[in-house]
């Protein structure tokens, strides 16, 4: 009697499916390939982090600006101030004005100064924070700075450098995430191969009755990986659920201790992109594991006695 591979849409009747048992360590390998989905899951949600926390901060830092007031002889610090307001006050293309104050300046140089200063007694520049309204941006920030000429000592100052190194940051968050995720899709074939490794050699008898009874590799392998593929898909998919759950879990404990985290969950998840995304990852690693196992299967079995 010959066993065929084309014979296995009827392997769950006949039993075939059963023909190689469980394992401790096959079912081990659930918990490996969760661990391994829910780390790929979150570098692709650091990856789309990286890109609209980029996003986002570009555009702030496009439309905020400073103007500074430096201490000079020729007009008292209180001039300055005044006419500065009146000029920005009546720039309708700025949306909000924010002087800091003298507490806030303060705050701000204790790092270096020390506290309990006493800011009259030092040349500091005053500064008002500028946010613009959408449009036009430079052409508008070039009249006003126009305008600005007749106050002297004022000067508009801009976030460009502090935009490059976000900018700069932010790309590599996303290389180094990226590199990392190639990295542990490589890992997970490496790991499927091993079991594959692994499981025919503890099954060595089984593969020779089969094969001393005429059965095709094609039907053997088909037989093997698909209880490895079983094993593969549940723990891709909870990895990908654990991955969510860290991301919620992260987020509730940002809102309970203040901090600014909830964008990450609150943002992602309703995104088709990222849900994209996240489901490409079972899907990678159910495809690497079948082409990982189904290569080292067929070599092994055309070396197999």
């Amino acid at each position: 009697m010959t066993l065929h591979a084309k014979e296995t849409p009827h392997s769950k009747n006949s039993g075939l499916d059963h023909i190689f048992p469980e394992s401790t360590e096959r079912k081990k390998m659930t918990l490996v390939f969760t661990c391994l989905s829910c780390l790929i899951c979150l570098m692709m949600i650091a990856i789309s982090a990286g890109m609209r926390a980029g996003e986002h901060w570009g555009k702030a830092f496009e439309k905020n600006y400073v103007l500074e007031l430096r201490s000079i002889p020729e007009i008292t610090p209180a001039e300055q101030m005044e006419t500065a307001m009146m000029i920005l006050q009546n720039d309708s293309h700025i949306a909000h004005i924010n002087p800091v104050s003298g507490k806030a300046l303060q705050k701000l140089m204790a790092p270096w100064l020390g506290e309990g200063l006493n800011l009259s007694e030092l040349p500091l520049s005053q500064l008002v924070e500028i946010e613009m309204k959408d449009g036009d941006i430079k052409d508008n920030l070039e009249k006003l700075k126009q305008e600005l000429i007749q106050i002297p000592g004022a000067a508009i100052e801009s976030y460009h450098e502090a935009k490059a190194e976000y900018k700069a940051a932010g790309h590599a968050v996303r290389l180094i995430s990226s590199i990392s995720a190639v990295i542990l899709v490589i890992i997970v074939g490496a790991v499927t191969a091993a079991s594959v490794e692994s499981g025919v050699l503890d099954n060595k008898k089984i593969v020779s009755i089969m094969r001393l009874i005429g059965t095709e590799n094609q039907l053997i392998i088909k037989l093997f990986i698909r209880k490895l593929l079983t094993h593969a898909m549940k723990g891709a998919l909870a990895g990908m659920i654990v991955a969510l759950g860290v991301i919620a879990f992260i987020s509730l404990v940002g809102m309970f201790d203040g901090l600014n985290t909830t964008f990450i969950f609150s943002q992602f998840v309703p995104s088709i992109n990222i849900i994209f995304l996240l489901a490409c990852v079972p899907l990678t690693i159910i495809g690497v594991g079948y082409v990982s196992g189904r290569r080292t299967m067929t070599k092994m079995l055309k070396n197999f006695i």
